[in-house]
């Protein structure tokens, strides 16, 4: 009959409308393990990093990234001088501080680069700097010595006469590996320590702010 037809017709759409309304059950599946999640926060946070340092230029930062890996440079000041801010920063110094310390001992280094104004002045018993190189220990990019400068200075704030700078370069680059600069009333004797890569060459500066500028004997990192 036709009603009957109807009925049944209604009951079906009923079923289907009920079928649709439920939600689907999710299929439990296999967890994640833990070392699977680090791997992929790892991931992320290398492409965040990268992102920064591709656009550090438009965010201003461009001083902190080249000290940072010695590559991009800011205006006025030489790569050469980049990388002695890089050691300054690494012994906990500022941008700022960095850039002066470094543009100082570049300035220096050059004004005196004629062989007769160097060791020129003063006792040599007081400027020459004293060199010790401890072990050997293995870092990111390779094999590197701690090297400790000293030098049998008086740090006199009276007079005042003092050692103001003290700075370790490769010989044959250039290359600043460390520099500091110091003050008069500094503990005396003033010291430099840096860590430099093994094998390296390397030729140690100093400068006296009455005997002007001492270079010591050149050493290779053991």
């Amino acid at each position: 009959p036709r009603h009957e037809q109807s009925r049944v017709v209604v009951q079906r759409m009923h079923s289907a409308s009920r079928t649709a309304a439920t939600p689907l059950r999710r299929q439990p599946g296999p967890r994640s393990s833990p070392t699977v999640l680090i791997t992929c926060t790892m991931w992320r946070l290398s492409f965040i990093l990268a992102a920064w340092l591709s656009h550090a230029d438009a965010l201003r930062v461009t001083p902190i990234r080249a000290c940072l890996d010695g590559i991009t440079k800011p205006e006025g000041i030489s790569r050469r001088a980049v990388l002695a801010s890089s050691a300054v920063l690494a012994a906990g110094g500022s941008v700022s501080a960095a850039e002066m310390v470094a543009a100082a001992v570049e300035r220096i280094d050059k004004e005196n680069a004629d062989a007769s104004l160097r060791n020129a002045k003063g006792a040599p018993e007081k400027h020459l700097p004293i060199i010790k190189i401890f072990g050997t220990k293995i870092t990111t990019s390779g094999l590197s010595s701690q090297v400790e400068m000293e030098v049998p200075h008086v740090m006199d704030a009276d007079k005042p006469h003092f050692i103001e700078y003290m700075w370790m370069k490769e010989i044959s680059s250039s290359k600043i590996f460390a520099a500091k600069r110091l003050r008069a009333g500094d503990n005396a004797p003033p010291t430099l320590v840096a860590s430099l890569p093994k094998g390296a060459k390397v030729l140690p500066l100093l400068y006296c702010n009455l005997h002007g500028l001492w270079e010591g004997k050149p050493f290779t990192v053991a």
